[in-house]
């Protein structure tokens, strides 16, 4: 059986290796695990863009007292080397260990729409790590595994990476 894995697996060892160990320990019980990243051209791309705009511009809006934040983690997303800090050696064999390593795909919203009502894919994992920002203003609809049905969604070890869950998050992370 295939499981979907969504996680960060990027410019961080401790990301990709906690990748790594899940789709490892997945495959020592018979499971075919895949990394499924999103990725969107023409209109998709115009759409995510639009509705990360209108997320960000919504929480403003409606939590005006969290702009200092707001604008915090929009910083975040700007590091000075494009790297999130690591030289271009490190990046390169980081990628090359992921290509190497791990077993991936990339779709489009759509596509993973489609993937995950076909009997391809048991289930969806979404995890590890801090997958789940407790104070990352816009939530992120496909960590949350919105894109496939309910009975197939499975937290997998997610943490906030932090004590506190921030009040503009409380809703979505009810949800």
């Amino acid at each position: 059986m295939k499981v979907g894995q969504i996680t960060y697996c990027g410019n961080n060892y401790g990301s990709v290796l906690q990748c790594l160990a899940t789709q490892t320990e997945l495959r020592k019980h018979g499971l075919e695990c895949v990394l499924l990243t999103r990725s969107e051209t023409g209109l998709g791309r115009l759409f995510q863009t639009l509705e990360f705009r209108l997320n960000r511009t919504w929480k403003r809006l409606r939590y005006p007292k969290h702009r200092q934040a707001f604008q915090e983690c929009l910083q975040a997303l700007q590091p000075a080397s494009g790297t999130d800090g690591l030289q271009s050696e490190a990046v390169e064999a980081i990628n090359r260990f992921i290509q190497t390593n791990i077993r991936q795909e990339t779709l489009s919203w759509g596509q993973l729409k489609k993937m995950s009502r076909s009997q391809e894919y048991g289930f969806f994992l979404s995890g590890s790590d801090q997958i789940w920002s407790a104070q990352w203003f816009i939530t992120n609809r496909l960590w949350f595994l919105r894109f496939c049905p309910q009975q197939k969604r499975v937290a997998w070890m997610p943490s906030f990476g932090g004590e506190v869950l921030a009040e503009y998050n409380r809703p979505a992370y009810k949800k």
